[in-house]
């Protein structure tokens, strides 16, 4: 914890730099606030740099983790596909069960990939081989995948190409 009130003659600006790009921060009631340059970062550099009224600078370096604040579903990859893709998504907080499921255009479950499977907080990536619960190659469509966690439901689609 640094005590910003220490800086000379009375705050004048703080800035954030995270991984060497600056960004805007915010002081108030004793905390420094910023806005995230990324979705998750497990582990980054950060500087906080304060200058004062008198036009002291004072300078902290540290190491830092952050957790994911929201469940996030990202865009699988490659989209189209053939065979396979890979389903990335966010865990927030200290983890949850989540369930993930792919659909056919017509809203039937294809395949489900995590059933009530607990996971720890960052990225993941899932991948689907483009074969149904049975085993058997699906075919050549838009598909569709969904997140489930604490209530939510995030959805994308994807498309395989034969």
């Amino acid at each position: 914890v640094v005590d910003i009130e220490e800086a000379g003659s009375g705050l004048e600006t703080v800035e954030v730099s995270i991984e060497g790009a600056s960004i805007p921060a915010q002081w108030g009631d004793g905390v420094v606030s910023w806005e995230p340059i990324f979705a998750y970062r497990e582990v980054a550099d950060v500087e906080l740099v304060v200058r004062d009224r008198a036009g002291n600078r004072t300078a902290w370096k540290v190491r830092a983790s952050a957790l994911p604040q929201r469940l996030e579903l990202e865009a699988n990859y490659p989209n189209p596909f053939n065979p396979e893709t890979l389903i990335p998504f966010v865990v927030p907080g200290e983890g949850r069960v989540v369930d993930l499921a792919v659909f056919n255009a017509a809203g039937q479950m294809v395949r489900e990939l995590l059933n009530s499977q607990w996971m720890p907080p960052g990225q993941h990536k899932v991948l689907w081989d483009g074969r149904d619960e049975k085993g058997a190659p699906v075919g050549s469509g838009v598909y569709v995948y969904r997140l489930q966690a604490d209530g939510r439901s995030l959805v994308r689609r994807m498309t395989l190409i034969k």
